[in-house]
């Protein structure tokens, strides 16, 4: 591959790069329009989302640049004491980023311009994202940067074994969100879809060997036992018109042969160990507990409870780490008669490159606004 095919190549976008899904692949519902592939020459150059009832291409490109370099502009052929003129007698945004339209009135024009555009920089930022697939802006930092960075955006797939992120999370990285938010706002079809969000499938949870002889005392199928616990869910992404950011919830099932409360403390932690919900939040923690339960853990706020007390209350949680909202109930299916454990995760975007896993100074979020928020806010 020749040094330019490199650099179109890092400027371009993989879409199957960007997908939040659980565990190691693609989910299901991914794999039916991209497939199980990870080789990029046997993924589909084309895919049609169920969502929009529009093909779009896998691999978003930049729009193609003139070949043309020596002819200048009306503009750039002005003369100098003109051009400054112009340049300096305005505040106008659209004005004062004029000097980054090209290389010749940034010479002329000077290189401070994008350190002064103030207020106007987020909106340079937010065009020039719009045709650089392969970047995205943080609204923190106010700069765009690519879904390869070694620095940014660690829920992404690739990024999630070095950062530590768990493969049962539905991670839902900042520069998916940020370019779905922006799809939205602008109405410019860029080739990101909705439907990028949309996962289901099941995710199976590695079981250490001493738990094996737990889950089957507790009537789990030798596949749960030997491939791992099935856990299905199912995730869909909404926009919150006030604040324009990117709602998002995901359904885990846990599918059980007896009533939950009917398992003991060593099935119950079998069952939910190392299950994380969010990068900081195992699913333990969504939990009514028996005060005897060693495996639960005691920074929690949620009540006591015993299996003698009755059917198991609803638990609710909020991350004290990052905007996430949790509820976990035990239900039964009369119709299938099948009891299960379900835990919903409500996820409210940041826009920070960093995605939340970075030491930050983040509000306390009030139990059940997040969760609240995505049912007022419109689907997309």
């Amino acid at each position: 591959m020749s040094t330019t095919e490199k650099e179109v190549d890092r400027r371009s976008l993989f879409l199957p790069d960007i997908l939040p899904c659980p565990g190691t692949g693609r989910c299901d519902f991914h794999a039916a329009l991209f497939g199980h592939s990870a080789d990029r020459d046997e993924v589909p150059k084309q895919w049609f989302c169920p969502k929009c009832q529009k093909e779009h291409p896998t691999i978003l490109s930049p729009p193609p640049t003139s070949s043309t370099t020596s002819t200048l502009s009306h503009l750039e052929a002005l003369p100098t004491e003109l051009l400054l003129q112009i340049y300096g007698s305005s505040l106008e945004p659209k004005i004062l980023s004029l000097p980054l339209a090209s290389r010749k009135l940034y010479e002329v024009l000077g290189s401070k311009t994008f350190r002064n555009l103030g207020l106007g920089r987020s909106e340079l930022v937010a065009l020039l994202a719009r045709d650089m697939p392969a970047y995205a802006r943080c609204f923190q930092c106010v700069k765009l940067r690519p879904y390869h960075s070694a620095l940014a955006w660690p829920l992404l797939k690739h990024h999630r074994e070095e950062r530590g992120v768990s493969p049962s999370v539905y991670a839902v990285s900042e520069f998916l969100a940020v370019k779905v938010a922006d799809l939205h706002a602008s109405r410019h079809d860029s080739g990101i879809c909705a439907a990028l969000l949309s996962c289901a499938g099941i995710y199976r949870k590695p079981l250490a060997f001493q738990e094996k002889a737990f889950m089957k005392n507790a009537g789990f199928s030798q596949d749960d036992v030997d491939l791992g616990l099935a856990i299905t869910y199912e995730a869909s992404g909404r926009i919150c018109s006030a604040t324009s950011k990117l709602l998002t919830h995901i359904k885990y099932r846990i599918n059980l042969s007896h009533p939950w409360i009917s398992y003991t403390v060593a099935q119950r932690g079998a069952i939910l160990r190392q299950f994380y919900l969010c990068p900081h939040t195992f699913a333990s923690k969504v939990q009514h507990r028996d005060p005897s339960d060693p495996t639960y853990p005691t920074d929690s706020s949620i009540t006591h409870w015993e299996s003698h007390h009755g059917p198991m209350p609803i638990a609710k949680w909020v991350c004290s780490s990052c905007l996430t909202d949790f509820r976990s109930t035990a239900e039964f299916d009369e119709a299938k008669n099948q009891h299960s454990i379900v835990f919903d995760v409500w996820r409210e975007s940041t826009r920070n490159c960093n995605d939340g896993l970075t030491p930050n100074h983040i509000l306390q979020v009030k139990l059940g606004r997040i969760r609240e928020a995505f049912e007022a806010a419109a689907p997309i």
